[in-house]
This record gives C-alpha cells, sequence and structure tokens, in this order.
C-alpha cells in the first residue's frame, strides 16, 4: 500500500545537461555532480550546547568529458600555452638520405602531405649534383603494403655512392598543441553553468559565478579491443567567492507550479 502520492512530478528529476564554460559548450560527458560540502560547528560544554554554525566549505562541479579538444583542456586547465599550427606550404632543403643508397629500396622522405599526395618540387642531389627523375630514381607514394600509407618514396634506379640529400615541398595537417611549462602561475577563474532542460524547454541549472580547475590532466588510453569505450577526461571545477561573496545559485523553472 502506497504511503503517499507525488506532491510534485516535475521535482523529480529526469535527464543530464549541457555543461558550459564562460558560455562554451564542452558537450558529450559522464557522471555530472555537484557537491557543496559544509563544516558544522557546536560548541559542547559540560552543561549545555552553543547554537549550531553551518558554513560552506567548498563547492565542486565534477564531470568526465568525452570530446577530448585541446581549446577545452586549455579553457579549464589554463596552465598550458595553446598554439595553432597553420595550414600552409613548407619547404624542406638539404635532408640527409645518407652517403650511398641501394638500388631499388626505396627510401621514405621525413615528411608528408596532409592529403596523402606526392610532395611537391622533388630535387634529389648526389654530391651537390641534381640526379634525374626517371633516370637515377623513380618516386611513389606508399599505399600502406608498400611503405607507410600517404609518405613519399624514393626508389633508386642507379647506383650512387656520394652524399645523397632531397629538397621538397609538403602541407603539413593543420595542428593544435598544449605546452605546459616548470612554471607557477595564477590559475584563471571563469563562470561554470549546467542546465538541464525538460520536454517543454523548461530548465533547472547550477550556476557557480567563479569557480577554477583543481583537477590533474589525466588523460587515460583503453583497450583497442574495447570498442564500446573511449578516453574520458575527469574534471574537477571549484566554487570561489565572487565579488559578491557568491559562490553557488540554483535555478528551477521545472517544479514552479
Amino acid at each position: 500500500m502506497a504511503q503517499t502520492q507525488v506532491q510534485k512530478t516535475k521535482a523529480i528529476r529526469f535527464g543530464s545537461g549541457v555543461l558550459k564554460i564562460d558560455g562554451t559548450n564542452l558537450w558529450l560527458l559522464d557522471n555530472a555532480q555537484l557537491v557543496v560540502a559544509f563544516n558544522v560547528v557546536q560548541l559542547r560544554a559540560h552543561n549545555g550546547y552553543s547554537p549550531v554554525k553551518k558554513k560552506i566549505e567548498n563547492i565542486e562541479f565534477s564531470a568526465e568529458l568525452y570530446e577530448v579538444h585541446l581549446d577545452n583542456i586549455q579553457k579549464i586547465d589554463s596552465h598550458g600555452v595553446l598554439s595553432n599550427t597553420a595550414w600552409s606550404l613548407v619547404n624542406v632543403t638539404g635532408e640527409a638520405l645518407g652517403t650511398w643508397w641501394t638500388v631499388w629500396s626505396p627510401i621514405k622522405l621525413a615528411n608528408k602531405n596532409a592529403n596523402n599526395t606526392e610532395v611537391g618540387s622533388i630535387v634529389i642531389d648526389e654530391d651537390g649534383s641534381p640526379l634525374t627523375n626517371g633516370t637515377d630514381y623513380e618516386v611513389y607514394v606508399a599505399d600502406g603494403s608498400n611503405g607507410e600509407f600517404g609518405y613519399t618514396y624514393i626508389v633508386p634506379l642507379t647506383a650512387q655512392t656520394g652524399i645523397l640529400d632531397a629538397d621538397y615541398s609538403y602541407t603539413p595537417n593543420t595542428k593544435k598543441s598544449i605546452t605546459f611549462s616548470d612554471l607557477s602561475k595564477l590559475v584563471s577563474y571563469y563562470e561554470v553553468k549546467f542546465v538541464n532542460t525538460d520536454e517543454n524547454g523548461k530548465e533547472f541549472s547550477l550556476t557557480i559565478p567563479k569557480a577554477y580547475s583543481t583537477e590533474n590532466l589525466t588523460l587515460s588510453f583503453v583497450s583497442d579491443d574495447a570498442v564500446d569505450e573511449t578516453m574520458k577526461v575527469p574534471i574537477k571545477l571549484t566554487a570561489f567567492p565572487d565579488d559578491n561573496n557568491t559562490m553557488l545559485y540554483i535555478e528551477d523553472e521545472q517544479s514552479v507550479v
């Protein structure tokens, strides 16, 4: 027999939500959780008790991120320096190929095009004199069965015993990088907001107006055979009092009526 009935159905929360750092969506995540830890103080005399006092000791929002995007990692952590390498042509001059080569033994050039095509403007020198493509050597791009996929290979056709080098140009992938240094830095603060939206578009939201990262950066790689698993990056965001001494506010549109 039921002892009571549901009083406010909309106070029963379903689903997860969207996590935003300064308005930036951090996309897919697991195990989102807010913990508000209190410090409770009560003086106990031999013959009585003082009124109980309660103060916030710590507020932490934690989750695990699926999408390991360096922009987001740098935003959360702020200790590393994020940089971007533009997609542009790179010229290579005098790449060493050795002091001799073996006929029909392919030599891989060190760099490749982002689109896995043959690198451009190839010049192979022997003791500073250019050799002839189609006479002294041939060129091919490996398909994975005849070398490392997408790399350009030089195939010697004539014996050479001098110093061999290669000039060519290639276009690498655009890349992002984060550089971490052995330095003490002030942390960066940002707004943390987690919003759960119901089927009627009503929101239940948690906002930490001023927070900073307190979690280590952990990148855990899973097994190649773990088809239903992936890397997830744990994050922990700790509240710091803002200019109004506010650490957290919770807003509810869902169970108002």
